[in-house]
């Protein structure tokens, strides 16, 4: 896990589904033409290792799928230009989901590895029940404090790598059968623009703002937070459907969303 981070992406809302029209709310726009993210820029890194997981896999006697849910790209094309991609995030404790399908295993570890001159460094990492039914979780990460301040001062910020864990034989020391999934994240100034736009937002308008200001991880996390404490409403199951369709991840839009796992007790 201590292999180079250094990576960027943007992910970007299609701006010309998001062009304004007076007197009608942003989120009322994006319904119209639906939310929808594309995938910006992507610059060169030193290439990662590990078996990453994509998709179902075989884990100790059954078929588990574990994905984060990102945006889907050419993966086996980024591979071999040495390229990653990394999603912005302008919270100090950003949400990140991950489905995990039905399974007996109940235990999953998650793992935060920060990286800042080429140096890594441990930034969290806890042991998280599993659901046992299938859906789409989330864990929250908790970055150092004092990081929103560099970015601020124009002080180099640390990129942010996650690696969710299922052991799928837990009495073999050999961990390369194990199910992972991982993302990277990378913590963004909070700008003035944004800043006002959500004081301005009615809650259900809080995704749409985040597409707006090109902001995957708050807006996937926000849609998914109204998603949980309005489970009947159809609009909201409808961006959902949509946000998650034009990112590749179409097969998930209709997972339950179970919401926070919960931490074990050491």
């Amino acid at each position: 896990m201590s292999e180079s981070l250094i990576a960027t992406a943007n992910i970007k809302p299609s701006t010309s589904n998001l062009q304004q029209t007076f007197g009608e709310t942003l989120l009322a726009q994006v319904r119209r033409s639906r939310l929808g993210f594309r995938i910006g820029n992507i610059r060169s890194s030193r290439q990662r290792t590990g078996a990453i997981s994509r998709g179902p896999r075989a884990c100790g006697g059954e078929t588990i799928d574990v994905t984060a849910l990102l945006p889907k790209t050419n993966e086996a094309k980024l591979a071999a230009e040495k390229k990653i991609e990394i999603e912005s995030t302008v919270s100090q404790s950003p949400t990140l989901l991950i489905y995990i399908s039905k399974t007996q295993k109940t235990k999953g570890t998650f793992v935060v590895v920060g990286e800042k001159n080429n140096e890594a460094f441990l930034v969290q990492e806890k042991q998280v029940e599993l659901p046992g039914r299938g859906g789409v979780v989330s864990v929250t990460v908790d970055l150092p404090k004092g990081e929103d301040e560099n970015i601020s001062s124009g002080v180099e910020e640390p990129l942010y790598h996650w690696f969710f864990t299922i052991d799928c034989n837990p009495n073999d020391p050999d961990t390369s059968g194990d199910l992972v999934v991982d993302g990277w994240v990378k913590l963004m100034p909070k700008d003035d623009s944004l800043t006002q736009d959500l004081a301005q937002a009615q809650e259900r308008d809080r995704p749409a703002v985040y597409a707006q200001h090109e902001n995957w991880t708050e807006t996937v996390s926000t849609l998914a937070d109204l998603r949980q404490r309005y489970p009947n409403e159809q609009q909201l199951k409808d961006d959902w459907q949509s946000l998650l369709k034009s990112v590749g991840l179409d097969r998930l839009a209709n997972a339950e969303i179970i919401g926070a796992l919960k931490e074990m007790e050491n």
